[in-house]
């Protein structure tokens, strides 16, 4: 009898799976072998995302950490950005909107009325202080350390008045070494801005800011060939004073002092609406609720150019929004 034995035919194979072993754990062995400098130096040219310390919940936490739906800007940011008021800020934040009768809304939640007495739906705190007008986010950049707004149901930490949201508005503070700076634009209609701050120590334990803005569009982009003057114009003050002392080695007292003063023209007024001819263009703007009408009471019967070219009107009045004298101290 004979017989066969298959160990000869089965050796190649063993020899090469024995040979592709010892490739991979040499190759193993490289890798493991490669500095951690190399992977270091890679790390490190790498772009760097810059960390953005917010105080959304009451205390220090980095942006990419915090678990809170939050948009936060810093003053570099905003200059950036081109954030100059609180509609361009609405422009570039997820969920948020604003009217410009001083109404903002965040996820749809907001206020329906300006009344007094109504409680709005989103919060807005400047430097923890609370405020039912958002006029604090049109403080120029150069005042604000950073902008915040935070995204859904904020109770807990803000109150009744925020179950849309919040906005927390940080403003810049005294420090310890002397700096200032100063800021000026000039653009169309004849309009200009100039901002100004310095701020620096008093004492080695005193610390004082000083600030102060003015902004003009002296001409507005509403021509009003009617006896209402041009709309759309701007005339703002603000001033601010702060002072920062150390009373202990855990304990910082801070005052502050705001001004604000400003007295702008928007559109079409209607405080004499049935003045206007030969429509009523409060309507035409869709800020009223007259209909349209033609109106020979007051002799104006010429056409109004605002039906075809709705930056030039024919009223006897502008909508204005003023405010004199607004003072307000912080501590």
């Amino acid at each position: 009898m004979f017989s066969t034995s298959n160990e000869p035919s089965r050796a190649p194979m063993f020899r090469q799976r024995l040979r592709s072993g010892l490739i991979m754990g040499a190759s193993i062995a490289a890798i493991c072998a490669i500095s951690p400098q190399a992977f270091a130096q890679v790390s490190d040219d790498a772009p760097m995302v810059e960390e953005i310390v917010v105080t959304a919940e009451k205390r220090e936490q980095s942006l990419q950490s915090i678990p809170v739906a939050v948009s936060a800007y810093t003053s570099e940011k905003r200059d950036v950005l081109g954030v100059n008021t609180v509609e361009d800020l609405a422009r570039i934040t997820p969920s948020l909107s604003y009217t410009n009768n001083d109404r903002m809304s965040i996820r749809g939640l907001g206020r329906l009325t300006n009344a007094i007495g109504t409680d709005p739906s989103v919060a807005l705190y400047s430097d923890g202080i609370f405020s039912n007008s958002m006029t604090d986010a049109s403080t120029p950049s150069l005042f604000i350390e950073r902008t915040e707004v935070l995204r859904g149901p904020q109770g807990t930490l803000y109150g009744r008045n925020s179950i849309g949201g919040a906005m927390n508005i940080v403003s810049k503070r005294p420090t310890e070494d002397f700096n200032g700076e100063v800021r000026a634009m000039v653009g169309n209609f004849e309009s200009y801005r100039l901002d100004a701050m310095v701020r620096g120590p008093i004492l080695d334990n005193l610390r004082f800011l000083l600030g102060a803005s003015t902004e003009r569009r002296n001409k507005g982009f509403i021509d009003n060939i009617g006896s209402g003057g041009n709309a759309a114009g701007i005339k703002r003050y603000t001033f601010e004073a702060q002072l920062e002392a150390d009373l202990g080695d855990n304990t910082t007292a801070r005052l502050r002092y705001t001004k604000f003063d400003w007295d702008d023209s928007y559109g079409v007024g209607n405080t004499f609406a049935n003045n206007i001819s030969p429509y009523d263009t409060t309507s035409l703007s869709g800020a009223g609720t007259s209909a349209l009408y033609y109106n020979t009471t007051y002799g104006l019967t010429a056409p109004n150019p605002g039906v075809t070219d709705p930056y030039v009107q024919n009223t006897n009045s502008s909508a204005r929004g003023s405010l004199k004298d607004h003072h307000r101290l912080h501590f």
